[in-house]
């Protein structure tokens, strides 16, 4: 029962994962999208079951992954777009041979026992690319939660985080929260 109930709570983060794999791709890739996260998570966790037995393991795609698949997707679709050879089809093309030569070099490092070698990366390294993973998501979600056009520049917000909220007539909330660092909570 707990088994089942990890799934449906792990499923719609999935689904959410493989939206954001293929969202460049546009509006009619989304049921493909969801689909694709779908998969993923249950060949995931069919494939872990019958290689290490193990019944309570859960695994599934990650944010870091689907961000970088979704940069893949994204360049795939601008170096297309230069050589005017841009359809979908062309697209999930060599967005799936990226995927089998990424499976391969995994596989490779996993017959090597590369995987060793991560025991001597830093923890610092480690939660500093997840904690960037997290701001990429928050800020390209801020976007849409703004109301801000696709155009919209961070680096506006960084250069006079003050000045900003104010001459874009933003929620005095948002101002007033951002003001909140100059006091010295201790």
């Amino acid at each position: 029962m707990g088994g089942i109930n990890a799934s449906l709570v792990s499923l719609p983060k999935n689904i959410a994962y493989g939206a954001l794999v293929f969202a460049p791709l546009g509006p009619e890739f989304y049921s493909f999208s969801i689909l694709s996260g779908v998969i993923s998570y249950v060949l995931i966790n069919v494939v872990t079951t019958f290689i290490y037995g193990n019944k309570l393991l859960s695994s599934g795609p990650s944010s870091l992954a689907s961000i970088m698949l979704a940069s893949s997707v994204a360049l795939i679709i601008q170096r297309l777009s230069e050589r005017g050879l841009m359809n979908s089809g062309n697209v999930l093309a060599f967005f799936f041979l990226l995927v089998l030569m990424v499976s391969l070099i995994q596989l490779i490092f996993g017959i090597f026992r590369a995987g060793e070698l991560t025991k001597y990366i830093p923890y610092p390294v480690i939660s500093g690319i997840a904690n960037g993973g997290a701001v990429l998501i928050l800020l390209s979600q801020t976007k849409a939660l703004l109301g801000v056009s696709s155009s919209f520049n961070f680096s506006l917000i960084l250069q006079n985080i003050n000045g900003f909220f104010f001459r874009n007539k933003s929620s005095p909330f948002m101002s007033g929260s951002i003001d909140l660092r100059s006091f010295d909570f201790k």
